[in-house]
């Protein structure tokens, strides 16, 4: 039996699939390779007023125990808050790559709940007032991971 050969046309890729291979790969170059950032919050027992767009309610959050609460604009899917309890939350942060004129850039996911303690075993609310709360604060060169609107400090 003879084998039949390939027209030349067939035989050696032409500037066509030289085309569609480098697009391919400029694709995949671009996309994150390193996957969500991960960080850790830690949410307040209570949720309290805050003013985003409009009036709304915010949890407060930090990122250590040592740290002032913040005011997070933004929701965390997967996640529903109940008030009374602290939470410790592994949040991934993902980035939107056509976010709404109005809307975050910064998607958050729950990755899972660390810890649900009952707020009346650790600080009371009282504690919570005493310490500054703040929004949270923009690192030079980095977008904001908590979706604060504008960096400054709540009176």
């Amino acid at each position: 039996m003879k084998l039949r050969r390939l027209s030349p046309a067939y035989a050696r890729p032409g500037p066509a699939l030289a085309v569609v291979t480098l697009t391919l790969a400029g694709l995949v170059g671009c996309s994150t390779l390193t996957g969500p950032d991960v960080i850790t919050l830690f949410v307040a027992p209570e949720l309290v007023d805050c003013v985003g767009v409009g009036p709304r309610t915010c949890m407060q959050v930090r990122e250590s125990p040592e740290e002032s609460w913040e005011l997070f604009y933004s929701g965390i899917e997967g996640f529903e808050f109940e008030p009374g309890f602290f939470y410790e939350l592994r949040v991934e942060i993902h980035h939107v790559l056509d976010p709404p004129a109005d809307g975050s850039s910064l998607r958050y996911v729950l990755d899972r709940i660390v810890e649900k303690k009952a707020a009346s075993g650790g600080a009371s609310m009282a504690d919570l007032e005493s310490r500054e709360l703040t929004t949270r604060r923009r690192l030079p060169g980095r977008r904001d991971p908590l979706g604060a609107p504008e960096a400054s400090p709540v009176s």
